[in-house]
């Protein structure tokens, strides 16, 4: 979707996936959309690997680990949301 020009204003995924870790999909985004990739949470059930928790130390990635309370979702979603639309209204008032 973002190859095809689709902007998203936060991404919240899965540590765990099918085809690739949520570190692999932020890596990817990075190299499209730098605020999304800036504005991505991610949920990790269990553990990170090695690798994983040293991209997560270096990056700038929102992690959440479960179990969590829905509060504590909704207050990353607010932070996330109000970290994207800053943004958006910094490049409004540059561009």
């Amino acid at each position: 979707m973002l190859d095809a020009g689709m902007r998203f204003d936060m991404l919240v995924t899965a540590y765990r996936m099918l085809e690739m870790t949520g570190c692999q999909l932020h890596q990817l985004i990075a190299r499209i959309d730098f605020m999304l990739a800036r504005n991505t949470l991610l949920i990790v059930a269990g553990r990170l690997s090695g690798d994983d928790e040293r991209y997560v130390d270096g990056s700038r990635l929102r992690v959440m680990y479960q179990p969590f309370r829905g509060e504590r979702l909704r207050e990353e979603a607010h932070a996330l949301a109000t970290r994207a639309a800053l943004s958006a209204l910094g490049a409004v008032s540059r561009g």
